[in-house]
């Protein structure tokens, strides 16, 4: 059965880096979101500090409040079986740190909207995201 994965939003609860995590999301192994410009940290003191991304709404959260961001929507139609989502951290001078991961399948169907915490790697995210069924 094919199924749409929605993802909804990303919260930063503790970083992995004190200067904040450069994180990206991937979708079996293809990188579908980053952060770009912003590094994910719960402190927003630096410009460049984000602690939430509303993906549904296209925003991020820094210390001037919701700022619009743009990016393509976040939603991936015609999924079939299980796809593993993964949050990774981003470094230049050794390999990219995964963060955490969640498989998502046709069976989440339904549920609404799904949270999953991800702790590895001394970091603390939660991502909310929905899977309906149907393209």
């Amino acid at each position: 059965m094919a199924y749409s994965l929605q993802l909804l939003a990303l919260e930063c609860m503790q970083p992995q880096e004190l200067d904040g995590d450069e994180t990206y999301l991937t979708l079996d192994g293809r990188q579908v979101w980053s952060a770009g410009e912003y590094r994910m940290s719960r402190t927003l003191a630096a410009a460049n500090r984000c602690s939430q991304v509303d993906f549904a709404a296209g925003r991020v959260l820094t210390r001037d409040g919701w700022v619009d961001v743009e990016q393509e929507p976040m939603v991936f139609p015609g999924l079939a079986g299980q796809v593993m989502a993964q949050l990774w951290d981003s470094d230049s001078l050794t390999s990219d740190d995964l963060l955490g991961e969640t498989p998502i399948s046709e069976t989440d169907s339904g549920r609404g909207k799904i949270s999953v915490q991800f702790t590895r790697d001394g970091g603390i995210y939660r991502l909310t995201y929905a899977v309906n069924e149907g393209l």
